[in-house]
């Protein structure tokens, strides 16, 4: 249980550290988070504003349109998750401060251990590969232009983007406009895992909460203490459902979000890596979209995951209480406890009152995301017969 308890503090402790530098973090000081803040929001909502001036302007080719629009629903999405965390500190602040101190707090009593614990290595092994994938993109992205001017000569741009006015390559501009993306792909990578993981971190302890309060129920006799143990568990659960509209709050809008551009992404990935293969096009270009795409499916299914996760935990409830002997108890009382227990509703994580984040979820994104390539693939031959 050590190895768990210090694998999650170091995953906490790597998420809250992207936050603070993307400057949605509540405890940083002010003036270091208005920095931060303006650092990642405009420069990934500048880049996400070029590139798609650039698709825009390259409309007739669909190769070009695809990349372009990946980009840019891509950068409207990371830079859409800065603004909303930055309006919904409120809520970020709660979650924080009841939250994960009662997560901790519940973590010093070592038969919680096993509940609050029970998911901690997946969550860890989520971080690890997502930090990993989402620098690996950043960092290409970052040092292809390099390599082509070092190598070739040529001067490249780290993404995709048409600016409203005109710079020699090779110059003062071209080279801030550089540092500029540069700054944008470090921003975006900071954003897209503090966000991100912080949701899985958000879930896994709103799981195991619900663990703990499901062995309570399950504990459950008559006797002097029965009155008392039964409030607890219902203070518990009141928290729980508080925590959890908590969470769909900060995290309703960009679910919604996830589900539009994830299909968009996956499909102009898909679309692109295709073209690079059959057109002999460069095998780095089609390592990167292959690394976008397999984080971008990886981020779809946290999503999805994390919120069955907590459905899974709400089912568990019931079945708890049902298990607590009720039945061979002849207090009237208690057995009435029991029934109205038995009648809640199981948690669901829902976006906006309108899409439920459960892993059908997932499933229909991918599954969108495959009849718009095939799509593209129609109007890419009906281009080419014209």
């Amino acid at each position: 249980m050590e190895e768990d308890i210090q694998t999650y503090k170091v995953c906490l402790q790597n998420v809250v550290i992207c936050l603070i530098f993307s400057g949605v973090w509540p405890a940083t000081r002010p003036l270091l988070k208005r920095i931060a803040f303006f650092v990642t929001f405009f420069s990934t909502f500048s880049i996400m504003a070029h590139t798609l001036n650039f698709s825009l302007h390259n409309a007739q080719n669909v190769r070009i349109l695809v990349r372009g629009l990946a980009a840019a629903s891509s950068f409207l999405s990371i830079s859409s998750k800065v603004f909303l965390f930055f309006q919904h500190q409120d809520d970020l602040v709660y979650l924080n401060d009841y939250l994960s101190k009662k997560f901790m707090s519940d973590m010093q009593n070592p038969e919680n251990l096993p509940d609050l614990l029970s998911n901690v290595r997946t969550f860890a092994v989520f971080v690890r590969m997502y930090k990993t994938t989402a620098a690996f993109i950043a960092s290409m992205y970052s040092v292809v232009p390099i390599i082509a001017f070092l190598k070739y000569g040529k001067y490249l741009r780290v993404y995709p983007c048409l600016y409203p006015f005109s710079y020699a390559p090779g110059g003062v501009v071209h080279w801030l406009l550089y540092g500029w993306e540069s700054a944008g792909a470090l921003s975006a990578w900071a954003i897209t895992v503090g966000t991100d993981c912080i949701f899985g971190m958000y879930a896994i302890q709103i799981c195991g909460e619900q663990r703990i309060l499901a062995r309570k129920l399950k504990d459950l006799r008559v006797g002097s203490n029965y009155k008392k143990q039964l409030r607890d568990c219902m203070e518990r659960h009141h928290f729980i459902i508080t925590v959890k509209n908590k969470f769909e709050d900060l995290y309703g809008l960009i679910s919604i979000w996830l589900a539009i551009s994830g299909a968009i992404v996956l499909c102009s990935l898909i679309f692109q890596v295709t073209e690079y293969l059959e057109n002999d096009g460069g095998h780095v270009r089609a390592i990167i979209f292959f690394a976008h795409f397999s984080s971008k499916m990886m981020q779809v299914f946290m999503y999805a995951w994390y919120g069955n996760l907590i459905n899974e935990e709400s089912l568990a409830f019931p079945r708890a209480i049902y298990s607590s002997h009720w039945t061979d108890c002849c207090d009237t009382r208690f057995k009435n406890d029991i029934l109205i227990v038995l009648a809640q509703r199981p948690l669901i994580v829902t976006a906006l009152g309108c899409m439920n984040v459960q892993l059908d979820m997932f499933a229909k994104i991918v599954q969108s995301s495959i009849s718009y390539f095939f799509l593209l693939q129609t109007l890419k031959a009906k281009g080419e017969e014209k």
